[in-house]
């Protein structure tokens, strides 16, 4: 059984929780009552006790205990903040793992955390005062919420862009944008030195799972995607490598040149096709409209950005919204695309529109209308091509 620093003091105070024994397993498992008698300012006096089972993994404290509660006292929703595996949520695993940083204790732990959370819990039942100490959303709300304050950013996108920055290799990470919108190189910026402190907290492969799960989170919610409202089946967030875009796309030097310094990262976000939305298909001798893709594009400099969505537009071979992002502002872009009779497997960029450039932080009048106007359930859903005219329509008025 694993050493757990601190269990003996736990159980020392706790005499009515036991140990369990495992025979498959290197986890350390407690079960039984954990009795209280508490109170907080001289009020508020609560008594009792909780039936517990506390899961201590092997790998404590790199991986974090689970608590579960076993008497049916406790209800299973996120108002009294349990988990959908029937786990307390006892913080943000960011924080639970920045304080075990700081003492791997587990008794020390269950005095910071779980006790002041039964606490509340109790007083929430007894008294209908929701959470005494105060507390964040339940779920990726609330995440997002406590790694804004961690991180000491201002928007839940500079969260996942952080997070993102956290699962690559450090000398990888310095050449990529700054999160802080600084607009230099996360390198040569202070924020790496926030960000270095926190990467022994979890692995980067724990980095990379709580950014793919909260970035789809962002994503869905954030301008343009949450007015846009497209089909949750139409999500991709698959990541578009640029050294592959180089290799596959005919580049002259001065495009291959803005790709590789003007262009942050770029990840295919939507697609919308049949078995992804309820939109008919359309082909003709002229139009192939099978598939939308919207593709989202991190930028280092807007320099070149016209210029980037020319090559885009005739690089990838479906009709494409380019979604621009740089300095919390965003620019739109879509073409008009038909078949090249010289060549069927390649479609011919005709006419290119753009919104130029949106601030979708504090958006103006001007910018609310076009968003909303760009709203899936509004445009034109006869068949895809409609639908792309609708929108170019929009986006060119």
């Amino acid at each position: 059984m694993l050493r757990v620093i601190g269990l003996d003091a736990f159980l020392d105070q706790h005499p009515f929780m036991s140990l369990v024994p495992q025979v498959k397993t290197e986890a350390t498992l407690l079960e039984g009552k954990l009795h209280f008698h508490w109170t907080h300012d001289d009020q508020y006096e609560v008594k009792g006790f909780y039936e517990l089972k506390i899961t201590i993994p092997a790998a404590y404290p790199t991986t974090l205990s689970l608590v579960e509660e076993i008497g049916g006292q406790i209800p299973r929703n996120g108002d009294f903040h349990i988990n959908e595996d029937g786990s307390f949520c006892l913080g943000s695993t960011l924080r639970l793992q920045l304080a075990l940083r700081e003492s791997a204790d587990f008794n020390t732990f269950s005095e910071k955390f779980l006790i002041p959370f039964l606490y509340a819990l109790s007083v929430k039942q007894q008294y209908g005062i929701d959470f005494i100490f105060g507390q964040l959303p339940h779920g990726s709300e609330g995440e997002l919420l406590d790694y804004r304050d961690i991180l000491g950013v201002n928007t839940y996108e500079q969260v996942v862009k952080a997070l993102e920055l956290l699962a690559l290799r450090k000398r990888v990470a310095n050449k990529r944008q700054c999160p802080c919108l600084c607009g230099h190189l996360l390198g040569k910026c202070r924020f790496h030195l926030t960000l270095n402190g926190l990467r022994k907290t979890l692995s980067r492969q724990q980095f990379r799972t709580l950014h793919k799960r909260l970035n789809a989170e962002v994503m869905s919610n954030s301008p343009p995607y949450k007015t846009l409202n497209l089909p949750a089946a139409t999500r991709q967030s698959v990541r578009i490598n640029k050294k592959q875009l180089l290799e596959n796309a005919d580049l002259s030097a001065t495009d291959r040149k803005h790709i590789q310094q003007d262009i942050d990262t770029l990840e295919w976000r939507h697609v919308l096709k049949a078995g992804t939305c309820d939109i008919p298909c359309y082909q003709d001798e002229e139009r192939d409209y099978s598939e939308l893709h919207l593709i989202h594009v991190v930028l280092k400099s807007p320099a070149h950005v016209k210029r980037l969505g020319e090559v885009l537009q005739h690089a990838i071979q479906y009709p494409l919204l380019l979604v621009f992002e740089y300095a919390g502002q965003i620019c739109l872009q879509m073409a008009d695309k038909r078949i090249n009779h010289a060549d069927t497997a390649r479609l011919m960029v005709e006419t290119i529109h753009d919104s130029g450039w949106l601030n979708v932080t504090e958006p103006d009048t001007a910018t609310q209308g076009l968003l909303q106007a760009l709203r899936f359930d509004v445009c034109d859903q006869q068949h895809l091509y409609a639908f792309w005219q609708c929108l170019i329509d929009k986006l060119a008025d």
